[in-house]
């Protein structure tokens, strides 16, 4: 590919070469004739103004030259790969890898913050679950009584005089049969 850019280069080099040396004589030849029919009146003038024309086409070969054109598109293609190395997304991962931790650590924190929350929350109701529990109960100094079926006693009225019962305390329960059943008067409730 550089290969065929090169010789299509000095192709057209020698052709805008050629063209350039024809206009060259053209302009030598009308200038030999203008000499010859007006004489040669003032020639460092002519020569002067020849050597301006001169200089000005050799500087119109120059840039149109395709060696300068393919130099102004290699200086192009490096401006816009610069352009793109600076938009490049490589640049800012630093910056996101750094706001990641950062989130990620305030995640961490939030979570260790909501999980301790919990905790309290948690521990706070297990607390209430057990004193309000038989067993939180059993262990402030009551005790549970069931009949032999296993039905919760809560009146006297329910026994009599040889029904067997359990009781059972915060450290254990026992076995007893009832000798005698003394109801207290009921209380008004409030």
């Amino acid at each position: 590919m550089r290969e065929e850019l090169l010789a299509e280069l000095d192709r057209r080099g020698r052709r805008m070469r050629v063209a350039v040396n024809r206009r060259l004589e053209d302009a030598r030849a009308r200038l030999h004739h203008a000499a010859r029919r007006h004489g040669l009146h003032a020639p460092a003038v002519r020569l002067a103004r020849s050597r301006d024309a001169l200089a000005a086409a050799a500087a119109r070969l120059e840039r149109a030259h395709p060696r300068a054109a393919l130099a102004a598109r290699r200086e192009r293609l490096a401006n816009l790969g610069e352009r793109l190395e600076r938009a490049s997304p490589r640049h800012a991962l630093p910056e996101l890898a750094a706001r990641l931790d950062r989130a990620e650590a305030a995640l961490r924190q939030a979570a260790g913050a909501a999980t301790a929350a919990r905790r309290e929350r948690l521990a706070a109701a297990a607390g209430r679950l057990e004193a309000l529990s038989p067993l939180g109960v059993l262990s402030r100094g009551y005790s549970l009584t069931a009949r032999a079926d296993g039905r919760i006693v809560r009146r006297a009225s329910e026994l009599r005089p040889g029904d067997e019962v359990t009781t059972r305390l915060a450290d254990g329960a026992f076995t007893a049969r009832v000798e005698r059943v003394d109801p207290e008067e009921t209380r008004p409730h409030a």
